[in-house]
């Protein structure tokens, strides 16, 4: 006997869409879509640098499960401090799915690899702690301790671009995150992400973020 299966899609409120097949108080299926945001530091997203999409099975994961559940309950009726425990949980789920994805296939996600790497976790490290200072590709080839050639031919293997694209990209979402968590002038944040000319860092910023600084001070 064929059986057809009802498909129900309703906006469950910011940022929850959710779509169910069969009934919704008994559903068959549940699929909750959702952005995740995973950072090295406070600058390097871990996963802005897929180029496919990463499959991992935690069915058999009763903790994720429950975290999962949680989420889901809780975004469905949301309380105070909803988003806290929603992270939190997330985070269990993020620490099962980085065991697994490590265990199934390392070659997957090189930077996994490369963060826990010593010598390229030390130049991504004095990135991040002072994106400001004038780093080359040389400078960051010393802090890890091996020649530039070698340097720049695993960093861009391991995070699929150049040493100095890479910094860069860290001196933006540095300043986006000056811009709207702290009162520094402009000038400043420029200062504090290695520009020394205001209207070169509005530039940079505008082509990366799609905006110009003061606006996106404004938005946030």
């Amino acid at each position: 006997m064929r059986r057809e299966t009802t498909f129900d899609a309703r906006n469950a409120g910011p940022p929850v869409f959710r779509i169910v097949a069969g009934s919704v108080d008994n559903p068959d299926l549940t699929i909750a879509c959702g952005v995740i945001s995973v950072r090295y530091g406070q600058s390097l997203g871990l996963f802005d640098h897929l180029d496919r999409i990463v499959a991992v099975d935690l069915a058999d994961v009763p903790q994720v499960r429950e975290a999962f559940d949680t989420i889901l309950a809780e975004q469905g009726n949301p309380q105070e401090c909803a988003q806290t425990l929603t992270a939190a949980f997330m985070t269990v789920s993020l620490v099962y799915f980085f065991r697994r994805l490590v265990a199934q296939n390392a070659g997957t996600l090189p930077w996994l690899q490369a963060l826990e790497h010593p010598n390229l976790g030390r130049a991504i490290d004095a990135m991040l702690e002072d994106p400001g200072r004038p780093h080359t590709v040389e400078s960051l080839a010393d802090i890890a301790a091996m020649s530039r050639s070698a340097f720049a031919e695993q960093f861009g293997r391991a995070f699929k671009r150049t040493p100095m694209a890479m910094l860069h990209r860290i001196r933006m979402e540095m300043a986006a995150k000056l811009l709207h968590e702290s009162a520094l002038t402009m000038s400043d944040v420029a200062r504090r992400v290695g520009f020394s000319s205001r209207s070169h860092f509005s530039t940079a910023f505008r082509k990366h973020h799609g905006v110009p600084p003061t606006s996106h001070r404004v938005s946030h």
